[in-house]
């Protein structure tokens, strides 16, 4: 084999060679993109993984408050049926004096006149909110929210300007109140009613405090305001 062979069967093998080595370097470049994109795609899979329960998560926190905000509705409907009920308990004798109201015509006078009847004993267990289409209406509905511990009735039943007194105190002072009122008060009667003027009224009562055997009498004043009637004294 003259020279010139042997350089072009060198130069082939060479060539071949070379090729096999850019065949490999390719394969290996190939096998590592191919890697890379598997761990690209498990990557995206974990992630889309986490986004949906992350998703999931967050209706199940939607549906959770949902959960508490009706529940809290359902509190609050609960306790305004307790107080229908307590209400409606005193519809009957507002409705009764209401009528005998109607069919009394009296003359107004400035002078001091009994209970048109002897009244007895009413207990603080007895009292109902009645409303305040009359004072008595009104001292029942006071008593009641004394006995529930009701400071929105409580408030509601005075006047204005006693309302405007009790600004600075805090609903719980005002439940120590009537706290103490409730440990101390056993009863009360109309014995006396007095017309100051059209709009104004005092009602004599005598109190049965416990443990005092001179039970204190007191004469307290109402007034008229549009057509409720307003416990015109600070508790």
């Amino acid at each position: 084999m003259n020279r010139a062979l042997k350089i072009t069967v060198g130069l082939l093998c060479a060539s071949a060679l070379v090729a096999v080595l850019l065949r490999q370097i390719a394969l290996s470049k190939a096998r590592s993109e191919h890697e890379a994109l598997e761990t690209a795609s498990q990557e995206a899979q974990r992630l889309i993984r986490e986004n949906a329960d992350m998703e999931r998560l967050r209706a199940e926190n939607r549906e959770i408050e949902a959960l508490r905000n009706e529940t809290r509705d359902l509190h609050k409907l609960r306790n305004e049926v307790r107080q229908l009920r307590e209400q409606a308990k005193g519809l009957a004798q507002v409705q009764s004096e209401n009528q005998r109201l109607k069919a009394t015509v009296v003359t107004r006078t400035n002078a001091t006149t009994p209970a048109a009847a002897a009244q007895p004993l009413t207990t603080l267990d007895q009292v109902s909110y009645f409303g305040m289409d009359t004072p008595e209406a009104t001292l029942q509905s006071f008593l009641w929210a004394v006995r529930q511990e009701d400071v929105r009735v409580f408030r509601n039943c005075l006047t204005p300007e006693r309302q405007k007194e009790m600004e600075s105190q805090s609903e719980e002072q005002i439940r120590v109140k009537m706290r103490e009122m409730k440990s101390q008060f056993k009863g009360f009667q109309v014995a006396a009613k007095k017309e100051v003027s059209v709009n104004e009224v005092q009602l004599g009562l005598q109190f049965f405090v416990e443990g005092q055997q001179e039970q204190p009498k007191a004469a307290l004043p109402f007034k008229r305001i549009s057509y409720e009637w307003k416990l015109d004294v600070a508790p």
